[in-house]
């Protein structure tokens, strides 16, 4: 089982109210052998770069969080010299569509944390995007002030190409070293990858939540309603989801609705108006 030292639990699970008053997000609760289907995947349309396009499973990450899609990252050119050598990109961990989180009391705590502190990761990669470096920056304690932590030999977070799906994440915490891989699950049409079942075998938990913005999403009435501990749906996904014991899951049975619900999730922007306040 993933071990998470019990003071980083404690402050995980202390900051929900710091959480509550950074962003109106709710969680919305989904099993993870659905969870592309409501995620927003990486394509050329939302501006996603090929190598980056889909969705990401971080196998070995010893934290509750699981599935990373790149959608609607603005990259921008990194020039020296006059000629382009990379590109940059800030990717908000807190928002809708883009990060999964399990379904636990270790998942809600880290989520809070990160969406109270909101915690973004810069990533610069080279110009073919096999290798790059990740910068994570945070408002600690709702300053309004964007810190960072920059790449040293106390704190490292590195990606280097594997192949076509897959890239090793070197990282480098408080001087110590661990690695894990990012695996392409789901490709940019929405097609499950031979690592999507290994994906289903080794998560930890069930069901994710999944961030989403209360004031903007197709998905905020039916999010609130579960925080509230109703189990209701509106009129315009009573035909497309279906809410048991409190889990959200699609109509499987129906090809129309899987369609629909894929529609919907795809059409959303990442970055919303929660992310941009």
């Amino acid at each position: 089982m993933k071990s998470i030292p019990l003071a980083l639990g404690l402050l995980l699970a202390g900051s929900a109210t710091a959480a509550d008053q950074v962003a109106q997000y709710g969680l919305l609760p989904v099993a993870h052998d659905q969870i592309d289907l409501f995620m927003v995947r990486g394509t050329p349309e939302n501006n996603t770069p090929e190598a980056l396009q889909g969705l990401w499973w971080m196998n070995g990450n010893p934290l509750p969080d699981e599935i990373v899609s790149f959608a609607g990252v603005e990259w921008q050119e990194i020039v020296e010299n006059g000629a382009v050598v990379g590109y940059r990109g800030a990717l908000p961990v807190y928002d809708e569509g883009v990060w999964s989180w399990h379904k636990s009391a270790f998942g809600r705590g880290l989520y809070n944390f990160v969406l109270s502190s909101r915690l973004v990761y810069v990533a610069e990669f080279n110009k073919d995007f096999s290798a790059g470096i990740v910068t994570p920056t945070f408002e600690p304690f709702g300053s309004g002030k964007d810190f960072e932590i920059p790449a040293s030999n106390f704190v490292t977070f590195a990606m280097n190409k594997v192949d076509d799906n897959e890239y090793a994440r070197d990282s480098i915490v408080l001087g110590g070293e661990t690695t894990y891989r990012f695996r392409r699950v789901v490709d940019a049409n929405g097609v499950r990858l031979p690592a999507w079942q290994d994906y289903l075998s080794k998560v930890e938990t069930k069901n994710a939540w999944l961030p989403v913005c209360l004031t903007d999403s197709p998905f905020a009435p039916l999010a609130a309603d579960l925080r509230n501990g109703q189990q209701k749906l509106e009129a315009s996904l009573a035909d497309t989801l279906v809410v048991k014991d409190g889990i959200v899951s699609a109509r499987l049975d129906d090809a129309k609705a899987v369609q629909n619900l894929a529609r919907v999730s795809q059409a959303r922007s990442p970055f919303t108006a929660c992310a941009a306040d």
